[in-house]
């Protein structure tokens, strides 16, 4: 049976829920070096694809005037 939160000491709890999101990103690292391995394959792919100019990134003022196209479309405007 997994373990639970009720299988932690409390102070423990306390600890980790007052660490600053870095000391937790930190420490997932930490406790499970591997990760999500089909992540980080995905997320490697994507990377390789975006330096070997397969693909393109667009800027982010592009993608809101896009998004704001898009909505302003189904409302029907």
């Amino acid at each position: 049976m997994p373990a639970t939160s009720a299988d932690l000491p409390q102070e423990l709890l306390d600890q980790v829920r007052a660490l600053s999101p870095a000391q937790k990103a930190a420490l997932r690292v930490e406790l499970d070096p591997s990760g999500d391995l089909e992540l980080k394959a995905m997320l490697t792919q994507r990377w390789n694809d975006y330096q070997s100019g397969k693909v393109q990134a667009i800027s982010l003022d592009d993608h809101l005037l896009e998004l704001d196209r898009r909505i302003a479309e189904r409302r029907g405007q």
